[in-house]
């Protein structure tokens, strides 16, 4: 439902978009809780990089198989051009897993980085590298009271929360394609891309009282089916709600 401003814009535009909730048990110290899929396994300091930290990733694209073979959604999906999109964890999830999908042409996260936690055995202020040679789309705010007060999960004191986002932009992302982009609004906090609030998240606590909302998830929603559809996004460069915008 929080995502559902999203899905509905997209929609309009002639995509599909697909959710999904999961609860496990796989969390560190065998704690239960929503997850977007994390592969334990491949998502520590020893294993990254061998293998998708994604695990919901396959299971869904093998269910749309089946959603795309009959029924009302017979022959109309083109699960040959499937974009990645997440928000916090999710979109880091995006951001990893783009490389290890053919299908996958493009990713995109709101509030997401690639800094591995220092429970996982990275070292601290370690940025996991994103390899994939797609275009990807990194969005956040200068308002996010929840990546401000994780920081210490990746050795970190509390800090500037563009920092993760920009070290990840400049650090994971390599090379100059010009189709990787980052766009950071001015006063949008964690949840500005949640609408409306989930409290059953356990981390709006954290948030830092954000600021034209409304306005900033239009933008967001202009942004990013701009981005699904292949066009440049110079044009949001000069956006007054847009605190930072780079490409490479």
């Amino acid at each position: 439902e929080s995502y559902q401003w999203l899905a509905l814009k997209l929609c309009k535009h002639g995509c599909i978009f697909v959710s999904f909730q999961w609860i496990t048990n796989d969390l560190p110290g065998g704690i239960q809780g929503l997850t977007p899929g994390i592969d334990v396994k491949y998502m520590n300091y020893e294993n990254y990089g061998k293998g998708a930290t994604g695990s919901a990733i396959q299971p869904i694209l093998d269910d749309l198989k089946e959603v795309n073979a009959e029924g009302i959604l017979e022959n109309c999906l083109d699960l040959d051009n499937v974009i990645l999109g997440g928000h916090s964890a999710g979109g880091s999830i995006a951001l990893m897993n783009a490389e290890y999908f053919p299908q996958v042409k493009a990713a995109f996260a709101y509030g997401s980085h690639t800094q591995g936690s220092t429970i996982m055995g990275f070292p601290a202020n370690y940025v996991c590298p994103i390899t994939s040679e797609k275009p990807i789309l990194m969005l956040g705010g200068n308002n996010d009271g929840v990546i401000t007060w994780s920081a210490r999960r990746y050795g970190k004191e509390a800090e500037d929360c563009t920092i993760s986002l920009k070290q990840t932009f400049d650090k994971a992302i390599g090379g100059n394609r010009n189709d990787r982009y980052l766009a950071i609004f001015d006063g949008a906090n964690h949840f500005t891309f949640a609408h409306p609030k989930d409290s059953t998240t356990g981390r709006p606590f954290l948030d830092f009282k954000p600021k034209n909302d409304e306005e900033h998830r239009k933008i967001m929603s202009e942004i990013i089916v701009d981005f699904i559809e292949g066009k440049d996004l110079q044009r949001f460069a000069g956006e007054e709600n847009i605190d930072v915008f780079e490409r490479k």
